[in-house]
């Protein structure tokens, strides 16, 4: 099959060069713009996640720091152990 006869059959338009041409970039531009879409969406939501996920890590540290555990804050995590405003 050749490729014009493929374009055809995918509904895209006329069979003259320049208008397949022409209908094949818009068709790609426009699948490119679906995709950067559906990744903004995900890069949204993986984001919301690593929130979560660093909201309740910090609960943990500081629940731990708090019962006395200052030794294993100040070696895994240094950064929130010089920071006392953020710990017990």
């Amino acid at each position: 099959m050749s490729k014009t006869t493929e374009i055809w059959n995918q509904g895209i338009g006329s069979v003259h060069g320049s208008d397949v041409t022409m209908a094949l970039c818009y068709r790609t531009a426009n699948d490119m713009a679906v995709y950067a879409r559906k990744l903004e969406a995900e890069t949204e939501e993986l984001k919301d996640k690593v929130d979560a996920i660093d909201s309740e890590l910090n609960i943990v540290i500081e629940t731990a720091y708090n019962r006395g555990a200052k030794e294993w804050v100040a070696l895994n995590f240094p950064r929130k152990y010089k920071q006392p405003s953020t710990l017990g």
